[in-house]
């Protein structure tokens, strides 16, 4: 009889292998098809798995978004009510108090100016005016917020209507073939000579909310070479055509609190003259399980690291 279990028992552990087996090829299949997806100037390989999202975008220092579908008239509404608040002196965003400029027009493209009023009078005067410019493409409202010195305001606004004239809306999964920048929910057609930056994620909460995958591109004065201490086995490598360092490691020491492992490089080019500098960072973690379990383990997170990093390019 004990012969006649041990052979069952055998058989039924040969089958579960078996069908576990079957499963990893499956899910390995599954999650390590990719599609092109779009950022910045930038273009790499995403596993369909991870959905890819963009935290902040910004163009000459304008944060651009697109606040969906809206109409001509809504567009109206919509720069009625923020100028109300600019002459009300209400509070907007980080100013607990306004004072309202001016507003100007110019093809369909609306900008209203206003600066942080002074609370106290002893405060030095106010140098930085503040913009919100509003407009339709294809249907979609889009907004562009930023801060502009006042003895350059002539400058700013034209490079500003110029961002404005060249965006456009754009499913995320559209990889554009013109020249351009990519931001959420967006495009915006221009040559490739402005200050760009952005941090996009690939992130999937619903199979493992303790996995993240992050890649910031900035374009920066404050950029700085020596940033990060590297680990010994940090090793010299470049994405997308810029040279840098990157490192690795894990911790499998059974703390459900600092168990998990990582991944970075960070890629520095120096500025020319008085041009900004460019740098791109790029991390992927998972913090909490232990490294070797799923869904998204050690090796898997290697996985997608190599897809991504391997193919990023300039568009």
């Amino acid at each position: 009889m004990r012969y006649r279990v041990a052979i069952l028992l055998a058989v039924l552990l040969m089958g579960g292998t078996a069908h576990a087996q079957e499963e990893n090829v499956t899910m390995k299949d599954e999650w390590f098809e990719t599609r092109p997806v779009c950022f910045g100037r930038y273009v790499a390989d995403v596993p369909k798995i991870l959905q890819p999202s963009m935290l902040s975008t910004t163009i000459e220092d304008f944060t651009i978004t697109n606040l969906g579908l809206a109409t001509q008239s809504e567009l109206e509404q919509k720069i009625a009510e923020r100028q109300a608040l600019m002459e009300a002196g209400a509070e907007i965003d980080d100013a607990p108090k306004t004072n309202y400029l001016s507003e100007s027009q110019d093809e369909g493209i609306t900008t209203l100016v206003y600066e942080r009023a002074r609370v106290i009078e002893s405060f030095p005067p106010v140098t930085y005016e503040n913009i919100e410019t509003y407009f339709r493409s294809d249907d979609y409202l889009f907004e562009i917020k930023g801060r502009i010195k006042k003895d350059d305001r002539k400058a700013r606004l034209t490079s500003l209507f110029r961002i404005a004239q060249a965006t456009r809306p754009r499913d995320m999964e559209e990889v554009p073939e013109e020249q351009g920048y990519c931001i959420k929910d967006g495009f915006v057609a221009l040559q490739p000579d402005v200050e760009f930056g952005t941090t996009f994620r690939l992130t999937n909460v619903d199979v493992d909310q303790n996995f993240g995958f992050s890649i910031d591109i900035w374009e920066a004065v404050s950029v700085q070479e020596a940033t990060y201490r590297w680990p010994p086995q940090a090793t010299e490598r470049s994405i997308a055509g810029l040279p840098g360092i990157q490192a690795y490691g894990l911790n499998d020491k059974g703390d459900p609190q600092t168990d998990g492992y990582r991944f970075e490089f960070y890629g520095y080019r120096s500025p020319k003259q008085e041009e900004r500098a460019l740098s791109i960072r790029t991390e992927l973690s998972r913090r909490g399980p232990r490294p070797d379990q799923p869904p998204f383990s050690f090796d898997a997170g290697r996985l997608f690291w190599d897809t991504v990093t391997n193919s990023m390019q300039l568009r």
